[in-house]
């Protein structure tokens, strides 16, 4: 690929951990890169799936052996002090871009598909009669009404957790949505015999967070996950787990106002109880709902501003590509 003055264009290489929640916002970034006039390769590895981070899967191991791979990182960064491309927005995180010496901090987000449909870069896995029939379900629901809840595909949650979220979500009284990975056998089934909830094994996250009857979002605070709910105007109720995510879940509560954090106990589990009480707080009638819904109106707006044409994103990705 060539530019105007005939120059050749530049060609990045994409590397990506080999997991879905990593490759498609990579993809993604490619597009718009490619978009603003580079060549682009992607390369990811399913040999490393089988090699990375073990330790994460079970909430008995605490992954402190990611600690040393994270170290390594910084220290490479420390040495060649490149630009850092952060998958964020200005309005956001503004202080955030800027509080790093010695880095230049390129935000390049939120790398989220636009709207319903689905990005033409994604990879799916699954195929469209899954995706039908929650999306189905969603359809005969009232705006608003539904509660969504998913702690990621990554890390495993506790049964106590699993429990006490199941038995919150029957309290609060609102029909219900869960995404949980140890459900294969019992995909789209109902989790009790009051038709109020359904568990899948895996949705598209996008697909469901721009469904008007969704009006809640039930997170562990993974970044992706707080963006996309971010892009998709949805108040959220944080119940994050380890490492960055309550991080992650104070942004959320404290400077974007675009939802509340639910209290763990002594043993780092969100209580029913506290669950109810933080689901009726971002989508009951009371001024803290109708200000959280307000603050989601807005950082929505926003994301569209900094993603549409001529926006932030653009204008970093195009300055970021004039270096090289």
């Amino acid at each position: 690929m060539e530019n105007r003055g005939g120059a050749p264009s530049p060609h990045l290489l994409f590397v990506t951990s080999p997991m879905q929640g990593h490759i498609n916002p990579v993809r993604r970034l490619a597009a718009r890169v490619a978009a603003a006039g580079a060549a682009v390769t992607v390369s990811t590895a399913v040999s490393g799936h089988r090699r990375m981070f073990p330790s994460l899967a079970s909430p008995e191991q605490r992954g402190y052996e990611v600690v040393g791979t994270l170290r390594d990182l910084f220290l490479a960064l420390d040495e060649h002090r490149p630009k850092v491309l952060v998958n964020t927005f200005d309005a956001l995180e503004p202080d955030a871009l800027r509080a790093v010496p010695g880095f230049e901090l390129v935000a390049v987000g939120p790398v989220v598909p636009g709207g319903a449909s689905p990005s033409t870069t994604d990879l799916s896995l699954r195929d469209d009669d899954d995706v039908n029939g929650y999306m189905e379900w969603l359809d005969t629901k009232a705006a608003r009404s539904v509660v969504y809840v998913s702690f990621g595909t990554i890390l495993a949650v506790s049964k106590r957790q699993e429990l006490e979220t199941l038995q919150g979500l029957k309290a609060a009284g609102r029909p219900y949505l869960w995404v949980s990975r140890k459900v294969a056998e019992a995909d789209g089934a109902e989790l009790d015999g009051t038709g109020a909830g359904i568990m899948v094994e895996w949705c598209d996250q996008v697909r469901v967070l721009s469904h008007p009857a969704v009006g809640c979002f039930v997170t562990h605070c993974g970044w992706n996950s707080a963006l996309e709910s971010i892009a998709c105007g949805v108040p959220v109720v944080a119940v994050p787990q380890k490492f960055d995510q309550p991080t992650v879940a104070w942004l959320v509560e404290e400077c974007a106002g675009v939802g509340v954090r639910a209290q763990a106990d002594g043993e780092g589990i969100a209580e029913r109880g506290e669950l109810q009480r933080c689901v009726e707080t971002v989508m009951g009638d009371g001024e803290a709902a109708v200000e959280i819904r307000t603050c989601a109106a807005k950082w929505m707006e926003r994301a569209k501003e900094a993603v549409t044409g001529g926006g932030t994103l653009e204008r970093n990705l195009r300055a970021f590509l004039s270096g090289f």
